[in-house]
């Protein structure tokens, strides 16, 4: 058992690199089941989180782009075939 808490406490410290402890708190606020990982194409989860980041970096403007293409593809879903990449026409 005591091995398995410490992996669990060495992952929680390796995430805390990669997500700020505010977005993490809102989360746990929201009392909503948090699952990690994820599947391909799941553009609402997707835009829940972006939405969190989003109120608390209002200024981020890499959110508010990704949150702009998960609302495009919740009305146009992406072939199978999508490889998650996408041409930017202008600079």
């Amino acid at each position: 058992m005591d091995k398995a808490v410490q992996a669990m406490k060495t992952s929680l410290q390796a995430f805390r690199l990669y997500v700020p402890e505010i977005l993490v708190k809102q989360l746990i606020s929201t009392g909503e089941k948090i699952e990690i990982g994820g599947k391909e194409h799941e553009w609402n989860t997707a835009l829940k989180m972006l939405k969190v980041h989003k109120n608390t970096y209002p200024e981020d403007y890499v959110c508010k782009l990704y949150i702009e293409r998960c609302e495009e593809h919740l009305k146009n879903e992406p072939s199978s075939s999508w490889n998650g990449t996408t041409k930017l026409d202008v600079k």
